[in-house]
């Protein structure tokens, strides 16, 4: 166990700087990591609440709740009273605000594409496979996670 965690810790440090997601702002623009990453789950789950952001990325809900006002500030997302529940706001993303998620995507994918390219048709493949034994490991630690 002592050897896969030195492992674990190692690929970490190894893929962080190689794609450049080290750092105060993501892809040298205008957030962070994890602010994009708040953009990004209201991309993906439209009218989600903060406290679906919160549960799902495991982030304190005040510091959420800090980067939401940014967010309205800057005319990249709006607030709507839920449906469901009235204590509760859903998230949408602005006109603006889609453009820098989908900017963000773009240069993220990018970025990746360079990155891979230095690798071999082969070391891809492999990359690939090792990503898709990965993916449902990580999965299945997330389940454990939330019981």
């Amino acid at each position: 166990m002592e050897n896969l965690i030195i492992q674990l810790r190692q690929f970490n440090r190894s893929y962080l700087p190689v794609f450049h997601l080290l750092g105060n702002k993501y892809l040298g623009e205008r957030y962070n990591l994890t602010e994009v990453r708040i953009l990004f789950e209201i991309y993906e789950n439209s009218g989600c609440t903060a406290s679906f952001i919160s549960h799902s990325l495991q982030l304190d809900k005040g510091y959420i709740s800090k980067i939401l006002k940014q967010f309205q500030t800057s005319d990249y997302i709006i607030k709507k009273i839920s449906q469901i529940d009235g204590r509760q706001h859903s998230l949408f993303l602005t006109k603006i605000g889609l453009a820098a998620v989908e900017s963000y995507i773009n240069k993220a994918n990018q970025q990746i594409t360079e990155q891979l390219s230095h690798l071999t048709p082969q070391q891809r493949s492999e990359f690939q496979e090792a990503i898709e034994t990965l993916i449902p490991l990580i999965k299945e630690m997330e389940k454990k996670n939330e019981h």
